[in-house]
């Protein structure tokens, strides 16, 4: 599970959307624990599409969506007690966005001086397409099920910062809260 932080401000602004800016995540990596307590981990962590509606009836409407992949390097502090292993984590995001949005505006009618003028509406799309480097931090725990399988859950905060890919002026500065559980498979010892 993930949650967006501002990714509803920034496309809605001060309209009411429909939508949600908490999709699910999907993450995958590798773990090394150099001792039980000192380990350093790189992941993968891909949020879910978040897609947001909104607009103003019979004036406008537009949808907006934000994809984002994030690389993650962070070094781990662990505590193993008698069956579960608590750890803390911290380190760099690495993350590339793509925001997309479709707004309509709708034909209006206007009178003026007695006269009904229609003003034609059209669509227009906009991208950005951002990439950049934040932090990353959280704590999560593993359980021991065999000798080679634990089950694990753990969340954090992972920054989401970039400039425009294409040299423009378009920016984001956003972060993900999010919660993940999952099977850690020993590969080595």
């Amino acid at each position: 599970m993930a949650s967006f932080g501002k990714a509803a401000a920034f496309a809605c602004g001060s309209s009411e959307c429909t939508g949600s800016s908490r999709p699910l995540a999907f993450t995958a990596g590798a773990t090394f624990w150099v001792t039980p307590f000192l380990g350093v981990e790189g992941a993968y962590l891909k949020p879910g599409e978040v897609r947001l509606n909104g607009g103003v009836e019979t004036l406008y409407n537009f949808t907006s969506g934000l994809n984002t992949d994030m690389l993650t390097m962070v070094g781990k502090l662990g505590l193993p007690l008698a069956y579960v292993r608590f750890y803390g984590f911290g380190g760099a995001t690495w993350s590339r966005a793509h925001w997309d949005t479709l707004e309509t505006i709708e034909d209006q009618t206007v009178i003026v001086d007695d006269v009904e003028t229609k003003i034609t509406g059209g669509s227009q799309g906009l991208d950005l397409y951002t990439q950049g480097w934040d932090w990353i931090a959280g704590a999560g725990m593993e359980f021991p099920v065999s000798k080679r399988l634990m089950i694990f859950t753990e969340g954090g905060r992972a920054g989401i910062k970039g400039d425009d890919r294409q040299g423009g002026e378009g920016k984001i500065d956003d972060r993900v809260l999010y919660i993940v559980a999952g099977i850690r498979v020993r590969l080595i010892g």
